[in-house]
């Protein structure tokens, strides 16, 4: 299946998709279903979901595909936000739905706030790369989100048998992962 999709590209380094909704029932099913962004998903049916970093949105169609009952995304920058709810919303589609929420904020001040319950929080790489090694430790020069005390926040907002999906790549993760 062949994807129409638009690239958003945040502080010179790192960069966001925003993909076609093909407004057919089922399109995208080989990346929404077959890849390891749907894995939560594969164990938890119709969620209540919350996206941290959303981006261009495909973890928000990731969990529309699986017919969640609710999505909410937050996401930090502006302008990317900006760009999927305003000029590309028609083009992403998930703007429109009356079950998706998006929030301008930061993620884990937004799980702080919040009174709601999620049955899955996805968080896919949500950083702008500016981690980096400096002096042999790890610096995160714009967020607190890979912390305990950030951890403990997205924990808390989870409903019993509620999952955390984390993904982050490259070789920042195994350190995050310690």
């Amino acid at each position: 299946e062949r994807y129409d999709y638009r690239v958003v590209t945040i502080d010179g380094g790192a960069m966001t998709l925003m993909l076609e909704d093909k407004k057919t029932k089922g399109w995208g099913a080989p990346l929404f279903a077959d890849s390891l962004y749907a894995a939560a998903y594969h164990l938890k049916k119709n969620p209540d979901a919350l996206v941290i970093g959303s981006g261009g949105g495909s973890d928000i169609q990731t969990a529309l595909h699986w017919d969640a009952r609710s999505v909410t995304g937050v996401e930090i920058s502006g302008s990317t936000l900006r760009a999927v709810t305003g000029r590309f919303a028609e083009f992403v589609g998930w703007p429109a739905r009356e079950n998706v929420t998006a929030h301008h904020g930061d993620g884990r001040a937004f799980a702080k706030s919040t009174d709601r319950l999620y049955d899955v929080i996805q968080m896919s790489g949500v950083d702008t790369m500016t981690m980096h090694p400096s002096g042999g430790a790890m610096v995160a020069s714009e967020d607190y989100l890979y912390t305990v005390e950030g951890f403990r926040d997205f924990l808390g907002i989870l409903k019993p048998g509620g999952i955390l999906s984390v993904m982050r790549f490259g070789r920042q993760s195994l350190k995050l992962s310690a």
